[in-house]
């Protein structure tokens, strides 16, 4: 059985489900008056019922959940983080509009990433706030490892690198389709190769964070392996 989440156009962009289950974190539009705008949404899967978190508003990102309960999402520049009941838990200004979150695997930390590509963090539990230099790691859609200590990073231009944030070890990796995490130390990613409108070859390699080391997991021409098989 498929249950339709939402039926407007462009929703299911970052879409992603909370980490008990529970719901599916999305980012909705409406039209009032001449405008289009951004609503954070909660769909409430055992209800099969929709439980938008804020009015709607010019920009807005995707609500995210945490292995704590806790729900976070963007309304223009601010960051807005609720408990488990949706009660309030904090609000910042992070000074730049924010569409992509990401919370650390103990959900005592976010990621995220600005127009620009500089790739910050807050911790949740003191306020306190970093962001990597960018010139070692940028991009959009930051993830932090396993461990929760390092962040990967995908540019505009494909480019994929990570960082540990206590000891600032950075590795560029180079371009790439698609980049996952495979343990705390080690990052998988996909690169092809595009001939005439078609994938005439596919590498899909593995990097160590700590000492950069590379190793192929597979090269093959023609192949129909794409990211997902990989869940990344």
């Amino acid at each position: 059985q498929r249950d339709i989440v939402s039926d407007t156009p462009n929703t299911g962009y970052f879409a992603t489900l909370s980490p008990d289950k529970k719901y599916v974190c999305f980012k909705d539009f409406q039209v009032v008056g001449n405008e289009r705008l951004q609503v954070p949404v909660l769909y409430d899967i055992a209800g099969k019922k929709q439980a938008p978190l804020d009015k709607p508003a010019p920009a807005a990102g995707n609500p995210v959940a945490s292995a704590r309960g806790q729900i976070a999402y963007t309304l223009g520049s601010q960051l807005v983080v609720l408990n488990a009941d949706l009660s309030r838990f904090m609000e910042v200004d992070l000074g730049a509009l924010v569409n992509v979150l990401a919370f650390s695997p103990d959900g005592g930390k976010l990621a995220f990433s600005d127009p620009s590509e500089t790739v910050s963090w807050i911790d949740l539990g003191t306020g306190t706030r970093g962001a990597l230099p960018a010139a070692g790691v940028h991009g959009y859609q930051p993830r932090f490892s396993p461990d929760g200590q390092a962040l990967l990073a995908r540019s505009s231009n494909g480019e994929v690198s990570a960082a540990r944030l206590a000891t600032g070890v950075t590795r560029r990796f180079g371009r790439a389709q698609a980049a996952g995490w495979v343990d705390a130390d080690t990052v998988a990613f996909v690169r092809k190769t595009v001939a005439h409108y078609a994938v005439s070859h596919t590498d899909v390699v593995k990097a160590r964070l700590s000492d950069g080391s590379t190793s192929t997991l597979l090269d093959r021409k023609s192949t129909r392996l794409n990211s997902s098989h990989l869940g990344i």
